[in-house]
Formats: structure tokens, C-alpha cells, sequence
């Protein structure tokens, strides 16, 4: 079953109802109903299948959230080919390693993106070029092709449920990005178990923060509210579209509802009665969790855990997340960190002692994951399985022996590379991941979720977190404070004492990731104190992409960048 036929099957149903709306920062905001939609990618699909793009072949899809982007994947599909989903803004090395694994044969994007040298070597092999925002030589400008002809009959390829619907990428915050083989069946596996476990009517109309909620939301058949990435459409900009369009569903990141939730207490305007408030990405601090609530207690609240390989995985109430938190703070008897609920029916969650798989695979026998679980309680590392579970990944050997796991019984765990415990109840908390996990200077492993939760709480504290790097490879506490207010530095330093941390207290800015803007980015956070540390900040800059470059430089003036409180040394500029 080819992916596409959940849109076509709610193009028949209801034809006039509004599919996409397109937010703006000023301007009219562009709509199209379920046919208009269906009309524009037969156009484009059309003109794909012209221009040489044929079954199974891979398509690069470099768009910002827009309906054009919609318009392109479901055309890709519709044509029977393969979307690769490459984020327009993302760094250059995502777009390269994206590249490289797909291999497309048709790319289509911006003038920037058509145009970078580096980029240039690795499209030799596509046959066609589409160009979103210009007139470029030697490539198709995407305007035309939503004006081309209509094909003959409907273009509707059929493909099974093993055939390729889409290939994403992971953020890289971790390492090399890895590309993620979304099939068909996966795919509608996924859906089913989002609407399973977040279920969704076709009367929503639905802020889709993240461009897969869009897909998603087009599968159920109801009208999905996008987000532009444009600079001008900020946090004020979500306000009012909240506000205006009707919603009665949202999906964002943690980042964002912390910033929007004061301007939507704020206004005198009546806010929108929304059904569902959904919160992923990133883990969920204390104060959003409580602002949500606050602010929408007739609405079912809930924070999502899953990944670009694992959707979903669980999901917690805001209250029980709230309750949870709140009862571990008071005492402290167990591990502590974010709870993120029960797993999902679909999908089966062990935590293993940390090591035990690469001790175990030194036997070169196939593991019976069963057989390393932690003790309940224990925190270890997490693994998933189950049928909308991705099993390996595309062109990386290395990454698939190092995370995909074969079990005995024939099936194939993921490890998450979250660290984490389960309580009593079956309710899974994170504490971590096991590349941010500190070593102390007396050896012990330190977690920094239940800390970083503690910290976030502290008055003046924007965003905390917990690093280690090569300057100082124990560990330091960086806090970002509030826009207008100084941090409580003392209140920091006990909650550090209070786990028996002794680290350099330093105000920095703290970057999120360039996706979704939700999570930190510790990579460049590391990054960026190494080199403000060692006093060679070209040589280290000089590893990351320009465009990270950039921000790391404006997110850091010297001005932001000093010590607060180090608990060895006193007070002292850097």
C-alpha cells in the first residue's frame, strides 16, 4: 500500500476541506483544500515522472516547512519514488551525508542549496534539478511545475509495504547523521500508533510543529496549521496564529512553549480552546510542564518519548508527569530525572546494565537481551523493538552493528543511547544519554537529567547543562539565564552540592539544535567552551560547519561568557 493512498482517500471524502494552511509573518496566508492539494501534486508528480524520475528512485527534498513541501514528498510518493526529507537550513555536512546515502536522482530546493560547490559533486548523478526560489540554469523552477499539465489519469503507483516511503536523517548531535528507511508499511505503522495512542479526530485543525506531525495529520484528514521557517515569524507570530486560525491541536517542542506560553497568559484576546497539547523533542523541564497545565486545564495534556527510528515509544499525562517529579523532589529515593510513561502496546522497552551489550558481543553470539536487564529501578541503558521500530539503517555498517541488536528470538532491538530506569509502575524516566554521562573527578558516573531538572527550577535560570570537555573533562555547570534577570548563583551551587557536584558554575548562552529548536545542542556547547577555554577559538570553530560558526559567534560574546562561581577557585572572570 503505497503511503499516498491515506491523503487520496481523505481527497475523496472531504474535497473542500481545508488541508494546509501556511502561516506568515505579514501578508495573506496561503490555503488549499484536500482537492487543490491532490491537484498540485499530480501536477508535480507528473512532471517529476517527465522529467526522468522513475519507480524507486530517491528524490532530495530540501524545502522549509511550506505547502510546497508537502506538495513535493506526495508527489515523490505518488510518482512510486522515495522522499529524502533534508532539512533546507540544516549544516552542510547533514546535506552532504544526505547526499551520499540517497544517492537522488532528482533533487529539489533552493538556489543555495543547487548552487554550493561542495554540494555540486555529489548531484552529478541526478537527472533533474528543481529549483524552489529561482531561475537557475540547467534546472526546472518548481513555480512551473505547479502550473504544468494534469497526467492523462490519476498517477498512482503501488508499492508494497517493504518498498521505501521516505529516508530522514538523525540531528548528528551525537555524531555522523544517520539515515533513517521509512517504508510504507512503517510508515502507516506509525500512524496507526499515533493515532492509537494520541488520537486525533478529522475535525482538528492542528499546529504541526515538526514536518512529519504535518504527514501524519494529512493521513488522519485533518487541516494542518504550518510553521514557516522565516526569521520574521517568531514567538509572537505562533501567538497570534494560535489564536486566529482556530486551533484546537498543537504539537511543539518544550523551547517553544516555554517562550509562548507568556504571551498567550498575557493577552486580553480569547484563547483558543484546544483539545489536545502536545510536547516532544527534547526533554520536558518542570515550569513548562506547570505553565501548560496552567494555562489549558480543560485540555489533554501529554509529553511524547520517541525518535526519528522509534515513533512513538511512550507518552505520560502532564499531570502524572507533574506528580511524578514532584514526588521524587521531595525524596530524592530513587534515580529521579524526566518520566516519559508507559510504553506504547506497540513496542516492547528493556533497560540493560551500560556495557553489558559490548561485553556480550565479544562472544560473537546473538544476544538474548532478556537475559542483560537491569534490576528494576537500576539505571542502565534503553532499548526498543517493535513494529514501528526502523531495524537498521542505510549505507552505515558501522552504526548498524554498534546499535541495531539482534536478539536470539529473531528480533532486532534499537538501542536508544538514552540512559534511564523503570519505576514500579512501568513507567520509564530518563536520566541521560550515555555520550553526556560525567565522570567525577573521584570516577563516579554522574546523570545530568535529575540535576539539569532541579537546576531549571532555580530563579533566573533560562536553560541549564551539564558538560564535559577536554578543558574540563569533570565537568562544569552552564546556565543560561533569563532575558532581564541574574541568575541565583547560590541557589545553584546547592543544588550541585546537594548531588555531590563540585564544578565551575559559567554563564553562557546555550544553543539548541537548527531543526526543531527544542534540544541542546551539547556538540556545540562543547564546542564552543573548549575553545573559549583554551584560547584557540578558530582552530576548534574551524571543525564545524560555517553556518554553526556563525551562530556559535554571535550566540557567545565575551560579555556572556564568564565564570559565575567556581566552587574551586572563587569568583574570577575566565
Amino acid at each position: 500500500m503505497n503511503l499516498a493512498e491515506l491523503l487520496r482517500t481523505n481527497v475523496e471524502a472531504n474535497p473542500e476541506k481545508i488541508a494546509l494552511i501556511q502561516c506568515a509573518a505579514s501578508g495573506p496566508e496561503p490555503a488549499v483544500t484536500y482537492r487543490e492539494l491532490d491537484d498540485l501534486v499530480q501536477r508535480t508528480a507528473e512532471a517529476l515522472r517527465r522529467s526522468g524520475v522513475k519507480v524507486g528512485d530517491n528524490v532530495l527534498v530540501a524545502i522549509a516547512p511550506s505547502i510546497n513541501l508537502f506538495v513535493v514528498v506526495y508527489a515523490a510518493l505518488c510518482a512510486g519514488a522515495t522522499a529524502v526529507f533534508v532539512d533546507s537550513q540544516a549544516p552542510q555536512r547533514v546535506q552532504l551525508r544526505a547526499i551520499g546515502v540517497a544517492k537522488p536522482t532528482c533533487v529539489v530546493g533552493p538556489k543555495a542549496l543547487l548552487r554550493a560547490t561542495p554540494l555540486l559533486r555529489g548531484l552529478r548523478q541526478a537527472r533533474a534539478r528543481i529549483c524552489t526560489d529561482a531561475t537557475l540554469p540547467g534546472a526546472l523552477k518548481l513555480e512551473d511545475l505547479l502550473r504544468g499539465p494534469l497526467p492523462t489519469s490519476p498517477l498512482w503507483v503501488e508499492r508494497s509495504d517493504e518498498d521505501l516511503a521516505f529516508i530522514t536523517f538523525t540531528s548528528g548531535s551525537t555524531g555522523i547523521p544517520k539515515g533513517v528507511p521509512r517504508s510504507h508499511g512503517l510508515m502507516r505503522r506509525q500512524h496507526e500508533s499515533l493515532q492509537n495512542n494520541f488520537p486525533m479526530s478529522p475535525d482538528e485543525v492542528a499546529l504541526a510543529g515538526f514536518p512529519m506531525l504535518g504527514v501524519h495529520t494529512l493521513s488522519v484528514g485533518c487541516t494542518a496549521a504550518l510553521l514557516p521557517f522565516d526569521p520574521a515569524f517568531g514567538i509572537p507570530e505562533v501567538a497570534t496564529a494560535l489564536v486566529e486560525r482556530s486551533i484546537s491541536s498543537a504539537g511543539l517542542g518544550p523551547a517553544m512553549w516555554r517562550d509562548l506560553l507568556p504571551l498567550l497568559e498575557a493577552t486580553d484576546r480569547a484563547l483558543p480552546s484546544l483539545h489536545y497539547v502536545g510536547i516532544g523533542g527534547a526533554p520536558l523541564s518542570l515550569g513548562v510542564a506547570r505553565a501548560v497545565t496552567r494555562q489549558f486545564p480543560e485540555s489533554e495534556c501529554y509529553c511524547s518519548y520517541g525518535s526519528s527510528e522509534a515513533e512513538p515509544m511512550a507518552r505520560i499525562s502532564l499531570p502524572t508527569f507533574l506528580s511524578l517529579t514532584d514526588e521524587w523532589k521531595t525524596h530524592r529515593e530513587t534515580p529521579g530525572g524526566y518520566p516519559v510513561g508507559v510504553p506504547v502496546p506497540e513496542v516492547e522497552i528493556l533497560v540493560v546494565a551500560v556495557g553489558a551489550i559490548e561485553l556480550a558481543q565479544q562472544d560473537h553470539h546473538k544476544l538474548a537481551l532478556a537475559d542483560l536487564a537491569c534490576p528494576g529501578g537500576e539505571v542502565g541503558e534503553i532499548v526498543v523493538r517493535g513494529e514501528n521500530v526502523v531495524d537498521h539503517y542505510l549505507s552505515d555498517a558501522a552504526a548498524n552493528r554498534r546499535i541495531k541488536i539482534p536478539d536470539r528470538d529473531g528480533g532486532i532491538w534499537h538501542r536508544t543511547e538514552d540512559l534511564g530506569w523503570i519505576d514500579e509502575s512501568g513507567c520509564v524516566w530518563l536520566v541521560g544519554r550515555i555520550k553526556d554521562r560525567i565522570t567525577l573527578a573521584n570516577g563516579a558516573p554522574c546523570d545530568i537529567y535529575p540535576i539539569e531538572c532541579i537546576l531549571d527550577e532555580v530563579p533566573g535560570v533560562r536553560r541549564a547543562a551539564l558538560i564535559a570537555h577536554r578543558c574540563r573533562p569533570h565537568g562544569e555547570c552552564v546556565i543560561h539565564e533569563r532575558d532581564g534577570e541574574t541568575v541565583d548563583v547560590v541557589a545553584v551551587s546547592h543544588v550541585l552540592a546537594e548531588f555531590g557536584l563540585s564544578v565551575p558554575i559559567v554563564r553562557a548562552v546555550i544553543p539548541l539544535d537548527t531543526r526543531i529548536r527544542s534540544k541542546i545542542d551539547r556538540v556545540r556547547l562543547r564546542a564552543t567552551r573548549e575553545s573559549t577555554l583554551s584560547g584557540y577559538p578558530d582552530r576548534l570553530l574551524s571543525r564545524l560547519p560555517s553556518a554553526a560558526q556563525r551562530v556559535l559567534i554571535s550566540e557567545e560574546p565575551a560579555e556572556s561568557d564568564r565564570n559565575l562561581h567556581d566552587s574551586t577557585r572563587g569568583r574570577r572572570p575566565l
